[in-house]
């Protein structure tokens, strides 16, 4: 497998070429370091770097392309060069300072990781998984996953509450229902069933109609793509596209729709117990 198959660089190439595989002595550079640098494609531009044994190293390669991120500290700092070009420059002859595993299942990695990191365990290497070498990002998703934690826990409030008014209106409407239901035979227990099984089934009717709409916005972004706003925000620190293309996730859907019904049948338990609660005889009476 060719570097440009596992490197997304080459998918931001706006001049010029990426780096050709066997030819060596090339370079690539941000759109903004070429700028700054005055460098076109094909002039020579002078890399030095600290070699393995403190020395400094240097070398005159060519420009093969520039590429262009969106973000600034990659546009404007980085340059890739072959790894013969790297290790003729570090002067550390064929070694090598880390290998990339790239997996196309990203739930298989935790387990990939693991096995790997059993394998080599003894030896002068170490296995890091890609939360060990991306700090930043793993921070990113820890707070972006707090704050989808409390916007959905607001959401659940939020409907907990609808449901549970929902259900005492419609208890207040049907009490006298519910009183010749009780004397007719109904036991407080049956009747509380009942009203959790409304809740219920309000919350499969919801979960079929939004997940109808969800699926055909998804479906339509799958396509489309979202354009996001902040995307020069985000992307200072790392490359961010423009725009995303949303896909279907089954295991986070599976469990909105668990916790739904969870919360359909917590909010009608007050409602529930008012049911159980209500006298045959004041209930026959209720206007």
């Amino acid at each position: 497998m060719s570097a440009r198959n596992i490197s997304s660089v080459a998918r931001y190439i706006v001049s010029g070429t990426y780096l050709t595989p066997g030819k060596g002595r090339e370079v690539l550079v941000g759109t903004k370091l070429a700028r700054e640098l005055d460098a076109r494609i094909g002039e020579r531009i002078v890399l030095m770097v600290q070699s393995e044994d403190g020395s400094m190293g240097a070398e005159a390669l060519k420009l093969a392309g520039t590429f262009e991120t969106g973000s600034d500290s990659f546009d404007g700092q980085l340059a890739f060069v072959a790894l013969p070009d790297g290790q003729r420059l570090l002067g550390c002859g064929r070694a090598v300072t880390s290998v990339v595993i790239m997996m196309k299942d990203f739930q298989a990695i935790d387990g990939a990781h693991a096995a790997l990191a059993a394998a080599v365990a003894g030896l002068p290497v170490n296995a890091l998984s890609w939360r060990d070498v991306n700090r930043e990002i793993v921070g990113v998703i820890g707070f972006q996953d707090a704050i989808m934690g409390i916007l959905l826990a607001v959401i659940f409030l939020i409907v907990a509450v609808g449901i549970a008014n929902t259900l005492l209106m419609a208890l207040y409407e049907r009490v006298r229902e519910f009183g010749l239901m009780m004397a007719m035979g109904s036991t407080p227990g049956e009747v509380s069933r009942l009203v959790v099984l409304e809740s219920l089934l309000l919350g499969v009717i919801g979960l079929g109609a939004g997940g109808a709409l969800g699926s055909g916005l998804v479906l339509f972004f799958h396509r489309r793509g979202l354009t996001l706003p902040l995307k020069e925000a985000l992307s200072y620190m790392l490359p961010f596209d423009k725009v995303i293309y949303m896909d279907f996730a089954p295991r986070s859907h599976l469990i909105s729709a668990a916790a739904l019904l969870v919360t359909c049948a917590a909010a009608a338990v007050v409602p529930a117990v008012r049911a159980a609660r209500l006298k045959p005889v004041d209930a026959l009476r209720h206007i």
